[in-house]
């Protein structure tokens, strides 16, 4: 039966995602942030899966530079996981899904929803997750798996090893000073002025003013 999961008292992603990962032969992770505090709960059985030899696919992202440097070196830690990130910068695109899969004999168990893996969004926060199950032959997870492969083997999926690491590690330092800075500058104006702060439109808003333009 598909089950939805809301981080409501004795249904929480934390507790989901454990006890899949226990009953798994094979899992695939892909979330556009994770943080050490959302690996903490699952570490123990993340260290009986290496320990049983049980594979993993963990496909991350630099989006908005949110995913922890200490925690990609936790994972890159454990042998059994193979560990990419998907790099936005180059693809010009944001990232972010939040899907799970889990491999059992001839069926897949399939989470999607709003939970990235961090401590927040797997225990706390409110969110909703849809999990259900599929053969290998099921339509959904076909695509899905088709998809996933498409990010994994992308030209912007770089596997995370100590010189990737070392480079995501300045990028995501560099990105918190600059929010430390944004954040002094507003604590210290009464009236904030655009060229206090550095603005840049996403991707969305480019779309909109280019179109507003062409209205023009």
């Amino acid at each position: 039966r598909p089950k939805f999961i809301a981080n409501e008292p004795g249904n929480t992603m934390q507790s989901f995602l454990d006890c899949s990962l226990q009953k798994c032969d094979r899992f695939i992770i892909n979330v556009a942030f994770i943080t050490r505090g959302g690996l903490a709960p699952l570490m123990q059985t993340l260290l009986d899966l290496e320990a049983h030899n049980v594979p993993g696919q963990i496909l991350t992202t630099d989006y908005l530079v949110f995913t922890e440097p200490a925690a990609l070196k936790i994972l890159m830690g454990l042998k059994n996981i193979k560990l990419k990130m998907f790099c936005c910068n180059g693809s010009q695109k944001g990232f972010h899904t939040k899907g799970y899969l889990f491999f059992k004999d001839q069926i897949v168990d399939i989470t999607i929803g709003s939970s990235n893996l961090t401590k927040n969004a797997i225990s706390e926060n409110k969110e909703w997750n849809v999990s259900f199950s599929s053969s290998g032959d099921g339509e959904v997870y076909k695509h899905i798996l088709e998809d996933f492969n498409s990010l994994w083997n992308s030209e912007y999926s770089h596997e995370i090893n100590e010189e990737t690491l070392d480079e995501y590690t300045v990028l995501y330092s560099e990105n918190k000073r600059l929010e430390k800075e944004k954040a002094r500058v507003l604590s210290e104006s009464k009236t904030v002025s655009v060229e206090q702060i550095s603005l840049k439109p996403n991707s969305m808003q480019l779309a909109f003013i280019n179109r507003l333009n062409e209205l023009r």
